[in-house]
């Protein structure tokens, strides 16, 4: 990286209204003290104490997904999971991008569960939720199907995915909250 590179994402960040952006590790660790930091931030940032407290509640479930389902770096720890997120505000409200490995193959289930999630209404939402609830037993990542559909929830928005090739086995998988104010 040179100075025009750092001179650009500066101001992307500004343009963009960022209020914080993370890259590397999700262990248990770094999201604890990303909460923490952001929560602080939403603190300081927010004139709308509902819109703030959602966008938190939006931003537990995104970076426990990370944590969870990111394809671990090949002869990695268990621990070792790469990604992405970004925090940003403008005049609609609070905007949650996140970003992580996955592999070629969840790609599909990942792409059909969003498209129901994104083709329910509210109260399909929560009527989803509580049978997942009900009907399913958790996996062994700790998961029982329920955050992208708690999400949908807590957004009220369509949850924007988008997957790129990445390597020969895996793909990136990108996800953009909004969160009304």
């Amino acid at each position: 990286m040179n100075s025009a590179d750092a001179i650009s994402i500066f101001n992307t960040m500004t343009s963009q209204n960022v209020l914080y952006a993370f890259h590397g590790e999700f262990n248990y660790k770094m999201v604890n003290t990303l909460l923490s930091d952001v929560k602080k931030e939403l603190h300081k940032t927010s004139n709308n104490i509902t819109a703030a407290k959602k966008t938190y509640k939006v931003l537990v479930e995104c970076l426990e997904n990370i944590h969870k389902h990111s394809a671990r770096k090949e002869n990695e720890f268990k621990d070792n999971n790469e990604g992405i997120f970004i925090l940003s505000k403008n005049d609609d409200g609070y905007k949650v991008a996140i970003g992580n490995s996955i592999l070629d193959e969840e790609v599909s289930t990942l792409q059909v569960m969003l498209d129901e999630i994104n083709s329910m209404d509210p109260d399909a939402l929560k009527s989803r939720y509580r049978e997942q609830i009900r009907n399913t037993e958790v996996s062994d990542k700790g998961g029982a199907g329920l955050g992208m559909i708690d999400i949908a929830i807590k957004s009220g928005s369509i949850l924007d995915y988008k997957f790129d090739n990445y390597t020969n086995t895996k793909h990136f998988f990108s996800l953009e909250i909004l969160i009304k104010a």
